[in-house]
């Protein structure tokens, strides 16, 4: 399986040489038909999002009518309502209470653009926002008062 920043490779423990040899020459071959240049970042490194608020606190405010579906390039610097994550392995890009970065939400479109399966949204292209999260205070921020 691949997609994104990874490979995921499955052996077993009575695959012998001949099978890894095969193997390697066929991740060689595939290498050379790659055009980088059309390829989503490949540092494997996952955006940082600043958490803004709990996910319980972000279920709170959308439940009290606060949410909206956008666009993700619209998305940005809005808190989350959904996670947003590639399957396998399942490690979110975006999660609630997050707010959304520019680099996040143009992995995502990238991400779609070359027809990866990205899961735990509602809406295909779009992502739940609080309608007003630009005022949410940081978690920690809480303590300063």
């Amino acid at each position: 399986m691949a997609a994104g920043t990874y490979v995921i490779l499955m052996t077993a423990p009575g695959d012998r040489q001949e099978g890894f040899d095969r193997l390697l020459e066929a991740l060689f071959e595939i290498e050379g038909q790659v055009d980088w240049a059309d390829t989503p970042p490949r540092s494997g490194r996952l955006p940082q999002l600043e958490k803004v608020c709990t996910s319980a606190e972000a279920a709170r405010l959308a439940g009290d009518g606060q949410k909206e579906s956008v666009l993700w390039r619209d998305s940005v610097g809005r808190i989350a309502l959904e996670k947003a994550y590639l399957y396998p392995p399942g490690i979110p890009l975006i999660v609630q209470g997050e707010r959304i970065t520019d680099e996040a939400a143009g992995l995502l479109e990238i991400y779609q653009q070359l027809n990866f399966d990205i899961q735990g949204l509602k809406q295909k292209g779009k992502i739940e926002v609080l309608t007003d999260g630009q005022n949410i205070l940081p978690d920690w921020e809480k303590f300063k008062r």
